[in-house]
C-alpha cells in the first residue's frame, strides 16, 4: 500500500488474491464477511479437530476404539445429510446453516470438556465417542446448505482463486493455532489441556458465526423441490457427476483406510507425545497453505478435473513413504508432501462439486455426494482397524495408497481422457 491510499488492509490483500474489478460493492463485501468468517472458523477447528483421538486415547482408548470413534461418526454424517437438505428448502439455507453446521457442531467439543467431571474411566470414552458422531451429525445437517450458501456467494469465475485464498486463511490459523494448543496440552495437567482448548473453540465459534450470519440468505426461486423420484432419475442420467461421486467414495474410502490410525502407530510405536504430533500437523498445515496457492488458480488456468487428477496420482506416495518411517524426524519430510497434495486434492474436490452440481439441484446433490463419502468414510476404518490388529499398520499403507492410485487413474481415463476425446470428435 502507497502512502495516501485509502484503500484498507483488507483490500490490499483481497486484490491480490483474486480479481475484482468485475465485482458489485455488495458482493465485495459478501466475499470478504465469508472470508474473514472462514478465517474465525479455522481457528475454532483447529483447537479441537486435531486432538479428538488424542483426547479419546488420553483415557485409554483402544485401537478398536479409535477405529469406532471414525466410523460411528461417518455414519451420523450420513444420516444427518438429506433431513438437513430438507430443513434448508423450507427453512432457508442460512439458517439451516447457522444452527446445524455452526452453532450445534461447535457445542459439542464443549461437552466433551465436561464429561470427565462427570463420567469416570472407561464410560467417558464412550461419551467423547457418541458427542463426535453428534458433532458431526450438525455439521452434515448444515453442510447442504453451507455447500448453497458458498455457491450463491462466490462467482465461479473466481471460486478457484477466491476459495484458494479462503482455505488459505483457514490453514493459516491451523498452522498458529495448532503448536498452541499441542503446547497446552502437553504442560498442563491432563485432561485440563484438553479442556482449555475444548471451551475456547467454541466461544471462538460462536464469533465466527455471529459473522455468517451477517450473510444474504441465497435465492431460491430456481431451486427444484418436488418428489425424490425425479431427483433420481435426474442424477441416473448425469454421467459427469456420477463419475465424479464414484471417484469421491472410492478416494474416501481409501484414505480412511489408514487416516485414523496415524495417532495411533505415532504414540504407541513411536513414543510420539502430543507436542511432537502437534509439530507434524503444523508441518502438514503449512504445506496445504502452499498447496492452496498453487493449486487454487491453476484450476482456474487448466481446469478441476485435470487439476485434481494431478494431485490424486501423486498423492498416495506419501503413505508408501511412510512405510520407512522409523522416528520422528522421518515424519516431518513426508506430512509435508503429503499436505501439498492432499489439501490441492481437497480444495479441488470442492470445486469440482460445484462446477457439477446443478445450481437448482445443489442441496439435494450436496446431501446425496456427502452421502455416499460418509458411507465410504464408515467402512475405511472398519477395514482398517481389522488390518491394523492382525498386519500392522503397514498393511493399512499399502492398502491406501494403492486404492488411492487406482481411485485417480480410472477417474482420469473415464472423466478427463475420455471427455477430450469427445470434445475432439465433436
Amino acid at each position: 500500500m502507497l502512502p495516501g491510499d485509502r484503500r484498507t488492509g483488507g483490500d490490499f490483500i483481497e486484490e491480490r488474491a483474486y480479481p475484482q474489478g468485475d465485482l458489485a460493492p455488495q458482493q465485495r463485501r459478501n466475499l470478504r464477511t465469508f472470508w474473514i468468517e472462514g478465517a474465525v472458523w479455522g481457528a475454532a477447528e483447529s483447537l479441537t479437530a486435531p486432538f479428538i483421538s488424542l483426547y479419546a486415547l488420553s483415557f485409554g482408548a483402544s485401537s478398536a476404539q479409535i477405529g469406532l470413534l471414525s466410523s460411528f461418526a461417518s455414519l451420523l454424517t450420513g444420516l444427518g445429510l438429506w433431513p438437513g437438505a430438507y430443513l434448508g428448502s423450507r427453512w432457508g439455507h442460512k439458517l439451516v446453516a447457522i444452527l446445524m453446521y455452526k452453532s450445534l457442531y461447535i457445542l459439542m467439543p464443549a461437552a466433551m470438556a465436561i464429561l470427565p467431571l462427570a463420567l469416570h474411566g472407561e464410560v467417558i470414552v464412550h461419551g467423547i465417542i457418541v458427542l463426535y458422531a453428534l458433532q458431526l451429525f450438525f455439521n452434515s445437517a448444515g453442510l447442504p446448505s453451507w455447500t448453497v450458501v458458498a455457491g450463491a456467494i462466490v462467482p465461479r469465475h473466481i471460486r478457484g482463486r477466491y476459495l484458494s485464498f479462503r482455505s488459505a486463511s483457514q490453514t493459516l490459523m491451523a498452522l498458529l493455532l495448532i503448536p498452541l494448543a499441542g503446547f497446552l496440552i502437553r504442560t498442563l495437567p491432563q485432561p485440563g489441556g484438553y479442556q482449555i482448548c475444548f471451551v475456547a473453540a467454541a466461544v471462538i465459534g460462536v464469533i465466527s458465526t455471529a459473522l455468517y450470519a451477517r450473510l444474504p440468505e441465497p435465492d431460491r426461486t430456481s431451486e427444484v423441490g418436488g418428489r425424490f423420484g425425479g431427483f433420481w432419475r435426474t442424477v441416473k442420467q448425469d454421467r459427469e457427476f456420477l463419475l465424479f461421486i464414484a471417484a469421491a467414495v472410492a478416494w474416501t474410502l481409501s484414505l480412511t483406510v489408514a487416516d485414523p490410525f496415524y495417532n495411533v502407530f505415532m504414540v504407541r510405536q513411536l513414543g510420539l507425545d502430543t507436542a511432537a504430533i502437534g509439530i507434524l500437523a503444523s508441518i502438514t498445515t503449512a504445506s496445504r497453505l502452499i498447496a492452496f496457492r498453487v493449486f487454487g488458480p491453476l484450476s482456474d488456468r487448466i481446469g478441476e478435473k485435470r487439476t485434481l487428477v494431478y494431485a490424486g496420482l501423486l498423492a498416495p506416495f506419501a503413505r508408501i513413504a511412510f512405510l520407512f518411517v522409523r522416528s520422528a524426524w522421518h515424519i516431518a519430510p513426508i506430512s509435508a508432501y503429503a499436505g501439498f497434495f492432499q489439501g490441492g486434492f481437497d480444495l479441488i474436490a470442492f470445486n469440482l462439486f460445484l462446477a457439477v452440481a446443478p445450481v437448482e439441484r445443489q442441496a439435494r446433490y450436496s446431501a446425496l455426494y456427502r452421502t455416499l463419502v460418509a458411507l465410504g468414510s464408515f467402512t475405511g476404518p472398519l477395514i482398517g482397524g481389522q488390518l491394523y490388529g492382525r498386519f500392522g499398520f503397514s498393511a493399512n499403507l499399502l492398502v491406501s495408497a494403492a486404492g488411492l492410485l487406482v481411485t485417480a487413474a480410472v477417474y482420469w481415463l473415464a472423466a478427463v481422457r475420455r471427455g477430450r476425446q469427445s470434445a475432439l470428435a465433436g
